[in-house]
């Protein structure tokens, strides 16, 4: 009888353990993705629930407060930017409603925090749902190249975003609110994570191929700015891990291994990859999608994401006194000159030195209470970095979410273990 006890506890528990899983895993979806449905907003519902179950169980003392002076800065560099753009008559408000969703979504990363402290889920384990979440809302846009009903069938469910017809073409988001570059930016976060779970052991190497493969084939049909920084992200694991080259070997035959093992996939299938989504989509699918990158410089320059860091510097404020003050533009309405470019709309949002500030802040809340993932943390950043040069990305967006739910967790874990709450 004892033993029967024993074994309905231990099912119970497993199955606690799963479900607990499971939600975690969900809420993870729906923060990084966000859809957009004809029902509503899972997304932004879920994100006010677990902002305000932070605020309730963890408290203001132990979640924004640490960060609290450089949010003030930026949300008063934000309203500033508002208040210069009614004076230029742009009337937009897009600046401190940016620096908001970013205060929600540190919120938000605390309350994720809480629920996987409460049921035993670790750093490693949050960083594994966020990569399978981005692996399988990739999967689901390779199912929806093979399969133009189940396309159709799932736009019909979203809402029209931007200016692309996501229900044509050969550019796809899968069941994120929008695609192109913010979307893409996720594959390389996604492969960082990738390779940090795989050097600590947490994933084996054919699961490792396998997602990586599934992040390659599907950045092809969302948007090559993606595409661009993947190698960025295996040559910053090279470099971080560069001592292990010459201490320890076991480390470098994994690498070995994993890079080869991709590779050769890659090269095996290439032209049966090539031909069947030539066939799908016509001969102009392959320069869009990376043959632009074999053309030498003439190739980037013709695309959009090395086009924009080539040009955004064009359109910087250099009038008096719009180079202090700013224009108040930060997209979202008629302006010229007009740019995607995030740094360009910081600085012709609120002017240079504002815009700088604003970064420093930015630095004080992302880069300063970095103690543990260094390695995802740091080239995480690194790749948003790069990508505002884009579009803003750095503190808004997929990727930005991903990193900020990291972030997040590792420093409340730091916190937890000195304080009890």
């Amino acid at each position: 009888m004892r033993s029967k006890t024993l074994h309905a506890n231990n099912c119970s528990k497993k199955e606690s353990s799963i479900s607990s899983r499971l939600l975690i895993f969900t809420l993870v979806f729906l923060i990084v993705l966000n859809p957009y449905t004809i029902f509503g907003r899972p997304g932004i519902a879920a994100a006010l629930a677990l902002a305000l179950y932070a605020v309730i169980k963890i408290g203001y003392n132990h979640t924004l407060k640490d960060f609290a002076k450089p949010l003030f800065v930026m949300l008063f560099i934000g309203v500033w930017g508002a208040f210069i753009s009614q004076l230029n008559g742009i009337g937009q408000f897009n600046h401190p409603f940016a620096v908001i969703s970013f205060a929600v979504i540190l919120l938000v990363a605390s309350g994720i925090w809480k629920i996987c402290q409460d049921c035993n889920i670790d750093s490693y384990c949050l960083i594994s749902m966020l990569m399978y979440s981005i692996a399988l809302n990739s999967l689901i846009i390779l199912l929806e190249v093979n399969n133009p009903a189940l396309r159709a069938s799932i736009e019909s469910l979203l809402i029209p975003a931007g200016n692309i017809n996501w229900e044509e073409g050969f550019r796809y988001r899968g069941l994120s609110a929008s695609g192109g570059a913010g979307l893409s930016i996720c594959t390389p976060v996604a492969f960082a994570c990738l390779l940090y779970l795989y050097e600590s052991n947490k994933i084996n190497i054919a699961t490792a191929i396998a997602v990586s493969l599934i992040l390659l084939m599907a950045v092809l049909n969302i948007g090559r700015t993606g595409l661009i920084f993947t190698p960025i992200v295996l040559l910053f694991y090279i470099a971080f891990y560069s001592k292990k080259i010459f201490t320890d070997s076991s480390w470098v035959i994994k690498t070995i291994l994993l890079i080869s093992g991709i590779l050769f996939l890659i090269a095996y299938n290439y032209e049966l990859i090539i031909y069947y989504l030539t066939d799908k989509f016509g001969p102009g699918f392959t320069q869009y999608a990376f043959e632009f990158a074999l053309e030498g410089s003439k190739g980037l320059e013709s695309e959009g994401t090395v086009g924009t860091i080539i040009s955004f510097l064009s359109v910087l404020p250099t009038g008096f006194p719009e180079a202090l003050t700013g224009y108040g533009f930060y997209g979202g309405s008629e302006f010229y000159p007009w740019t995607d470019s995030g740094y360009a709309r910081m600085f012709l949002s609120v002017g240079f030195i504002f815009g700088i500030l604003f970064y420093f802040c930015l630095y004080l809340v992302y880069l300063k209470p970095i103690k543990s993932h260094r390695f995802l943390l740091y080239c995480i950043a690194l790749i948003l970095l790069l990508a505002e040069t884009k579009e803003p990305l750095l503190y808004s967006g997929n990727a930005s979410r991903v990193f900020i739910l990291i972030l997040i967790f590792s420093h409340m874990d730091r916190k937890s273990s000195k304080i009890n709450f």
